[in-house]
This record gives structure tokens, C-alpha cells and sequence, in this order.
């Protein structure tokens, strides 16, 4: 079998993964995950596993992971990571929901980070670029996550929606969520050469009417950027999906000199 894929059959066991639709736990049979109510899925040689029912519509595409690798490369976000990290400790499961193409997850692992690490995504592309290294990655609803009760001391949600009921599900009693939510002055560059408002995030509000709110840390840094980045800093954002390739080129002739990275990282507790 491939390597990838028995790593990945290694890593749902010790998790323990349960199945979506019925919640009874998974035992693997070959090359698949069966429930004890027949729902299978089976492994992706890639080594990931698909836990929707029906495909979900790829709306950012693989053109956009890959831009938000090589922006991620580049250390646009270090100071962004680092902040998460250290809301993390060594040791801790922890699982990314809205992982997207896993840099946040790969990072925490090259670092040396010996808990274990799991990531979801809707998105079939972006996990497809994910499933390298330790972390196993999953195709899944954030709303039906395949894992079983108190499974994870650390929840991280990234500039993504969040299910904060099946958050608490999958959540250790003592486990927290780390929260990423922009400020108005995210990404301000990319905004203005569209010509478009920043706007205040209602994330944090949401959090706290689920969650009790431990620590807030404040990330503004404005970063230099090469010309040669900014058609990547374009493409890996979801403000410019709706863009028309001639819209998309003409907008890449007149690269800013600068990007600035805005975010709020809160730490919340179940309360």
C-alpha cells in the first residue's frame, strides 16, 4: 500500500475517528474506514480521506493554496505563527478546522511539535495539497466532524467559519479553540487597489457568546514585499475570486510596495 496512505490509516487509529453521518466509530477493513453501521470511506492513495457525502464545490481552487504557500514561504506570517504557537504546548493534540492547503499544521510540526495533529477542510484540492508530512488530513464539514468525543486539547480556526457547538464536541474538557480573526487593516493594499472598505469582524462576538474569551493578542505588522509576490498575495486571497482574468492581470501590473497583516488571536476556554 502506499506510504502516504498507511500513514494516514496509522494516524486515524490513534486519533480515533468516528463516522459523520452515524457517529459509531470506524475499524479499518484494507484500504477503508467502516462504521458499524456499513458507512464506509475509503483512503485516498494521497493519503487523506474524504468524509463528504457529496462533493462540495472547490470555490477557491488550486491556484489559490498555492499562492498561500509561497506567500506563507516568504514569512509574510511568522509573526502570525508565531503568536499561535505560543498558545500551544508541546504535546498537545491539536486539530486545524479550515486547514486549507495545512501550513499552519506543517509549520507546527517542523518545529518539532510531538502531539498529534489533524487537519479538515471542505476543500478537496486544498487537502490534496496538505496530505504530506505528520499531520493526518481530512475532506470534511466542519459541522459534522469525524472525530470522536474530547479528542483534541487545541482547536485552531483561522480566518474560517467555525461550528462552536461541534467545536466543544471534539474538544477535551480542559481543550481551548484559537481563534484568528482580521482587523480592518487586513490586507489594507490589496483592499485599496480595489478600492475596497475594511470592515470591522463580528467573529470575535460570536466567540464570545460560545466561549469564554482568555487572551487576545494584537498582530500589525507592515511588511516589505517584492514585486514578484504580489500576483500571489492577489491570487490567495478570497476578496479577489470574483475577479475576471483581465481584471486579475491588470491589477498584478501595479504591485504595492508593502503589505500589512492586521489580526487578532484570541484564546478561548468552553464556558
Amino acid at each position: 500500500m502506499h506510504g502516504r496512505l498507511e500513514h494516514a490509516f496509522s494516524l486515524s487509529a490513534s486519533i480515533g475517528m468516528i463516522c459523520p453521518i452515524c457517529g459509531s466509530p470506524y475499524v479499518r477493513q484494507e484500504q477503508s474506514l467502516v462504521c458499524q453501521k456499513g458507512h464506509t470511506v475509503n483512503g485516498n492513495r494521497k493519503g487523506y480521506f474524504n468524509f463528504l457525502s457529496r462533493p462540495a464545490p472547490d470555490t477557491y481552487g488550486k491556484p489559490l493554496f498555492e499562492a498561500r504557500q509561497r506567500v506563507f514561504h516568504a514569512g509574510l506570517y511568522d509573526g502570525v505563527m508565531s503568536a499561535v504557537f505560543d498558545e500551544i504546548q508541546n504535546g498537545e493534540s491539536v486539530l486545524d478546522v479550515g486547514c486549507g492547503e495545512g501550513t499552519y499544521l506543517h509549520a507546527l510540526a517542523d518545529r518539532g511539535h510531538n502531539g498529534k495533529l489533524a487537519g479538515v477542510d471542505i476543500s478537496r484540492q486544498g487537502i490534496e495539497i496538505a496530505s504530506t508530512g505528520e499531520a493526518l488530513f481530512c475532506v470534511a464539514d466542519m459541522r459534522h466532524l469525524p472525530f470522536a468525543v474530547h479528542s483534541f486539547d487545541t482547536i485552531l480556526n483561522i480566518l474560517s467559519p467555525a461550528d462552536y457547538s461541534e467545536f466543544q464536541r471534539v474538544l477535551k474538557p480542559s481543550g481551548k479553540v484559537i481563534k484568528v480573526i482580521p482587523g480592518p487593516d487586513y490586507l489594507k493594499e490589496v483592499r485599496e487597489a480595489r478600492h475596497l472598505k475594511g470592515g470591522d469582524s463580528q467573529a470575535d462576538a460570536r466567540l464570545k457568546e460560545k466561549m469564554h474569551i482568555h487572551k487576545t493578542r494584537h498582530v500589525y505588522e507592515v511588511k516589505a514585499i517584492d514585486a514578484g509576490l504580489w500576483p500571489d498575495i492577489l491570487q490567495m486571497t478570497p476578496l479577489n475570486q470574483d475577479l475576471t482574468q483581465e481584471q486579475f492581470r491588470d491589477m498584478a501590473k501595479t504591485p504595492a510596495r508593502t503589505l500589512t497583516i492586521d489580526l487578532m488571536i484570541l484564546t478561548a476556554f468552553p464556558g
